[in-house]
């Protein structure tokens, strides 16, 4: 459906390891699989209680079946059964939460089963030439150690004075836990295509921010930032001057919800949209899209693919 080599690694890291939920469809049954929806369990912070929510993905359609998108498709029999069974006040899941394609979006959209809460963008930062050399030997950035438990604890104050930050909206749980799950035990991290950080400040060397790198496109992505609200400005700015350091002309980039731009936005920054919508469940009783709009913290970190 995607044109894409089956990867089995992931699919268990996902489906197995994640809990992960799934319907699929077949003309009879003792056939082939024909259609498939699935998704991807998250602990979340709900307006400050705790919570869970599932993001779908995998949605795909056999070429041979797809041959229309109405309310007698295939597309929204599976769709449909699987919100009523995972998403929605009654069931495992309050929330549903994703990063569809557009064709997609509008399709669900128009079925009834999405509404959006916010858009996705990507976030530019101009190469820093640090010319305060004194200022980057005081700040440290050094790689995250998942077997020391003063790392983990670290890492766990971080995730606990961040999520104080989002009492009036959602965030996906980023504990040291999590962590393990998303980055270290993901297939992608047998290539080391994740880098995970702490950053310290100054001559005290306290705790700033843990970060979570990817090379992408040629570019660093920053897919996650863990750490106060107040604290990801100057942790943005610590982290690329150090990757202007090491890398010569690095070119940091952050995905995350429109929303949230305030928070990650510096001087010299670009803007960029991604086409992307995030949607939530109009499909089951559950939370609404006035309520819900705007609300997330999102990045890159949060999809189930890269």
């Amino acid at each position: 459906s995607f044109n894409v080599d089956f990867d089995e690694e992931l699919w268990n890291w996902k489906y197995v390891q994640g809990d992960g939920k799934c319907i699929v469809a077949r003309l009879d049954k003792q056939s082939d699989i024909v259609a498939h929806y699935g998704g991807a369990p998250r602990k979340i912070v709900y307006f400050g209680e705790p919570s869970m929510a599932i993001q779908p993905c995998d949605v795909m359609v056999h070429p041979s079946i797809r041959k229309q998108y109405g309310k007698g498709s295939l597309f929204f029999e599976v769709a449909a059964t699987f919100l009523e069974r995972e998403i929605g006040n009654t069931v495992n899941h309050l929330l549903g939460f994703g990063f569809p394609n557009q064709k997609t979006m509008n399709i669900s959209k128009r079925l009834g089963l999405y509404e959006k809460t916010d858009d996705f963008i990507e976030i530019v930062y101009p190469v820093s030439h640090a010319s305060d050399e004194k200022s980057l030997q005081q700040s440290k950035v050094i790689d995250y150690d998942p077997l020391d438990d003063a790392s983990r604890e670290e890492l766990d104050s971080l995730w606990a004075a961040m999520k104080e930050d989002y009492k009036d909206g959602i965030i996906g749980v980023r504990d040291a836990d999590y962590i393990q799950h998303r980055y270290l035990t993901h297939p992608f991290a047998k290539a080391k295509q994740y880098r995970c950080v702490i950053m310290r400040e100054g001559d005290s060397e306290q705790v700033l921010a843990f970060a979570v790198m990817k090379e992408h496109d040629g570019d660093t992505l920053l897919m996650d930032l863990i750490c106060p609200a107040v604290k990801m400005k100057p942790a943005i700015s610590v982290l690329n001057q150090y990757l202007s350091r090491i890398e010569g002309d690095a070119v940091l980039r952050l995905w995350v919800t429109s929303s949230g731009k305030d928070k990650v936005f510096t001087s010299g920054a670009i803007v960029n949209e991604l086409g992307i919508e995030i949607p939530c469940n109009s499909w089951n009783p559950g939370p609404s899209a006035v309520i819900l709009n705007g609300a997330w913290w999102l990045t890159a970190g949060d999809m189930d693919f890269i």
